[in-house]
């Protein structure tokens, strides 16, 4: 079986679609022939083969409002002959393009997210999307809940089928490879530590996290990057916080289960639906950490559940974030016995072998197999 994977961009550290789009890849080869159709970041075409997957990356002019400007991506995706098209969602690229090449094959469709940011452009799109959604044979949503809360999955209940996030767990796994290096993170920066991982954007919701820290002795690592980078450094400074906060940067992937293993928990302080599941709740149970999250009306409150493997409270209040991470602090009984049962759940729900599997029992079906 030949399956054709079309997204914006296929580079891993642009975010955790692309991560999960690699990992997706590289366990479906295992089965299936994949290729994958993305836009390029410059303007000439490129085609390389990454983790054994063929990749055409198709000129790029620019971009709109996080869209990719690439005229030719409709003649490069008629040039691939495949018995499944998988498109990943959301993607106007993907969905203007599909439009123009032929429509045989199968389509089967992921739904990442909603898109929340700019509501007059989004009822704009919407008619396009609801059209491409029509005629897909099977839309994967990352979690029941997106179904239920989506207002463009509404009309297409029937054909959603929830296909969770995977992770490579042995990556994260706890062994002697990190003691070493766990140690040194928690040595540099202290503890309690407390842990993000993830894009300074606005969604995120990290001016509640810096609020929040006025009422917790602790120190808190934030991984990843972003537009807010600046802006947050200032606002940690007009906190007092600069000493208890640290931005780290980009850290490479392989790289960060050391800091998981260092820290006393994990938080993803979200404030809307864009965030519709939170991958890295699954790297910190994976490493058997508890992990606070809000609730934002997606899958993040389904991945992390209340009481279980962590905590969830309300999104921009900073107050209550403040009482959970307290909480947890001040418990570790309660940190191990919820980091325990994130693990087990990660380890029955969320792994990338049956993240794969899941997909393959959809490519069988609408190919007839």
């Amino acid at each position: 079986m030949r399956v054709l994977q079309v997204y914006k961009y296929y580079y891993p550290f642009l975010g955790g679609i692309e991560n999960h789009l690699r990992l997706l890849c590289r366990e479906l080869r295992k089965y299936v022939q994949v290729e994958v159709l993305v836009a390029n970041t410059e303007p000439r075409r490129a085609r390389e083969v990454v983790d054994g997957v063929p990749v055409t990356r198709v000129p790029r002019f620019g971009s709109v409002l996080s869209t990719p400007i690439a005229p030719t991506f409709p003649l490069w995706w008629r040039r691939f002959s495949a018995d499944v098209i998988h498109v990943h969602l959301a993607n106007p690229l993907a969905t203007f393009a599909y439009e123009m090449v032929p429509n045989s094959q199968p389509l089967v469709v992921t739904y990442h997210m909603d898109v929340v940011k700019r509501p007059a452009l989004c009822k704009l799109y919407a008619p396009f999307l609801q059209r491409f959604l029509q005629q897909a044979e099977v839309i994967l949503t990352t979690s029941p809940r997106l179904i239920e809360t989506s207002p463009y999955l509404q009309p297409h209940r029937k054909k959603c089928v929830p296909v969770p996030y995977g992770i490579d767990t042995a990556q994260f796994a706890s062994s002697t490879i990190w003691a070493e290096a766990t140690a040194a993170v928690r040595e540099r920066y202290g503890t309690p530590l407390i842990l993000f991982n993830g894009r300074l954007v606005h969604y995120k919701g990290l001016d509640c996290l810096l609020k929040a820290l006025k009422w917790v002795d602790a120190t808190l690592i934030l991984i990843g990057y972003g537009e807010l980078e600046e802006p947050l450094r200032n606002l940690a400074e007009r906190l007092s916080l600069a000493e208890r906060v640290h931005f780290l940067g980009r850290v490479e992937n392989h790289e960060t289960p050391a800091y998981y293993h260092a820290c006393d928990l994990v938080v993803l302080p979200s404030v809307n639906a864009t965030e519709a599941f939170g991958i890295v709740q699954l790297e910190a149970m994976a490493c058997g950490k508890p992990v606070v999250c809000t609730e934002v009306g997606t899958g993040t409150s389904w991945v992390n559940q209340h009481g279980v493997t962590g905590l969830v409270v309300p999104p921009r209040d900073p107050e209550a974030l403040a009482e959970a991470i307290n909480t947890l602090l001040a418990n570790p009984d309660l940190r191990e016995e919820m980091g325990r049962k994130g693990r087990e759940r990660v380890e029955k729900e969320f792994t990338k072998e049956i993240m794969a599997q899941r997909v393959l029992e959809v490519y069988r079906e609408v190919v007839g197999d």
